[in-house]
């Protein structure tokens, strides 16, 4: 099952602006620069960019068999749903997990091994923790 990431509206117009904010100085001035730089500098920014693409249009979560997978461009993984101790509601603007692939503020963050976390969130929050739940009853919920 797929689960959409929720987005901020702050956190999507910051990643465009960062996006428009690395191409428009270079497009600018791209007929005054030699073609040398163009080729690194332009390079480099379409790298930029399409990483930034990326993310904004793959973050994801889908839920297959036993396992919970996370898609945010280049950043991905899965969690066995068998090892999930707790998930925690999470409104905060800030965050205190180190791995957050999300594009919202308000979301889950789940608890799982001994000692990891990630912030994740699921536009439908709701049914996420239902589909967790029926692979792994003994979830501590906190809300």
């Amino acid at each position: 099952m797929i689960f959409k990431s929720s987005r901020n509206i702050y956190i999507v117009i910051t990643l465009w602006a960062v996006i428009v904010l690395l191409s428009l100085p270079f497009l600018v001035f791209i007929q005054s620069i030699p073609w040398q730089i163009i080729l690194g500098a332009g390079s480099a920014i379409v790298i930029c960019d399409a990483l930034l693409l990326w993310i904004l249009f793959d973050t994801k979560y889908i839920i297959r068999n036993h396992y919970f997978n996370y898609y945010s461009g280049p950043y991905r993984g899965n969690i066995n749903i068998k090892s999930i101790r707790k998930i925690e509601t999470d409104n905060s603007f800030i965050k205190s997990t180190l791995l957050k692939p999300a594009l919202g503020t308000n979301g889950l963050v789940i608890y799982y091994n001994k000692f990891d976390d990630i912030f994740i969130s699921p536009a439908d929050k709701n049914g996420f923790i239902k589909q967790i739940l029926i692979i792994n009853p003994d979830i501590e919920l906190k809300q």
